[in-house]
């Protein structure tokens, strides 16, 4: 295969119809979880703010495993001014979205994480830390109404950069088959006869319990502009490192060709669907991490 060049795609950030919301159950947290499904590229980069609307720190990327098909945690950048001074692995089912979509919410004191140690930006670990987010633990509280409705709107301005300047990226694939989403978006789509087929250019994410519902498949157009967007399921894909170095994979689909794709609709950017396109993506059972 030629080696992979990276392209640095950017996503554009959606507005909070880009969540599609159906009746909502608070979880444990006592934030809200509604149904629907979420782009990644939309998440990263959202301020994160406790119950109590406090202003905690941002989304700086989600860990995922593409073998289980799930958000294994959001990777929350808290103080510094320039840049954050520690990192926290926050386990998905301790956030919710606040009011509007705008911004996370976690039940979290800010004093509580100015104590507690995080993690390195350059050691990112493959798991969660499970005791962050409880409530309980942290000793904040969890009743007593919806936090949500208490949130106000303190998310950054749309059109925001995914791919932020100086971002490091050479510590993306954290094991054989968990990586940093911002690692995912824009790695190359090849098939069996080495045809490239586009670009991942994000993942549909289930907001409830973090499954990752398809990644979008981008094919054609020019540097992301004018391309088809196509559904594809993640055990349709299998990830590769065509060249000796370890930075540089692609992903592998087979029984899809260029000319398949080139006489396929896609779906609508504007309207994105709530599963994935099993009927032209045929599901191998591979482990993509693999």
């Amino acid at each position: 295969m030629n080696n992979l060049r990276r392209w640095s795609l950017f996503a554009v950030a959606l507005t909070a119809a880009a969540v599609v919301t159906a009746s909502a159950q608070p979880p444990a947290t006592g934030v809200s979880k509604p149904d629907g499904y979420v782009k990644a590229s939309y998440l990263i980069g959202l301020n994160v703010n406790n119950t109590r609307n406090e202003h905690l720190g941002k989304v700086e990327d989600l860990v995922i495993d593409l073998k289980e098909k799930k958000v294994r945690y959001a990777a929350l950048s808290f103080g510094g001014v320039v840049r954050a001074d520690k990192y926290f692995a926050v386990p998905w089912d301790t956030l919710g979205l606040g009011k509007d979509s705008k911004n996370f919410v976690m039940a979290m004191e800010k004093t509580d994480l100015e104590k507690l140690p995080g993690f390195d930006r350059y050691a990112w670990p493959a798991e969660a830390n499970k005791d962050l987010g409880k409530g309980a633990a942290t000793g904040v509280s969890t009743t007593g109404g919806n936090a949500a409705d208490r949130v106000r709107d303190a998310a950054k301005e749309a059109g925001r950069d995914v791919r932020q300047a100086g971002h490091e990226m050479k510590d993306a694939m954290l094991g054989s088959h968990v990586w940093r989403a911002n690692g995912l978006l824009g790695l190359t789509v090849r098939n069996e006869q080495d045809e490239e087929l586009g670009k991942i250019s994000d993942m549909a994410i289930n907001l409830r319990d973090g499954t990752i519902l398809y990644v979008a498949l981008a094919h054609g157009g020019v540097g992301g502009v004018g391309s088809k967007l196509f559904a594809v399921p993640v055990n349709c894909l299998e990830l590769l490192t065509p060249t000796l170095k370890p930075n540089e994979h692609v992903f592998l689909l087979r029984g899809i060709t260029k000319a398949s794709l080139d006489q396929s609709n896609g779906f609508d950017k504007d309207n994105w669907p709530n599963a994935a396109d099993t009927t032209t993506f045929k599901p191998t059972g591979t482990n993509p991490g693999r």
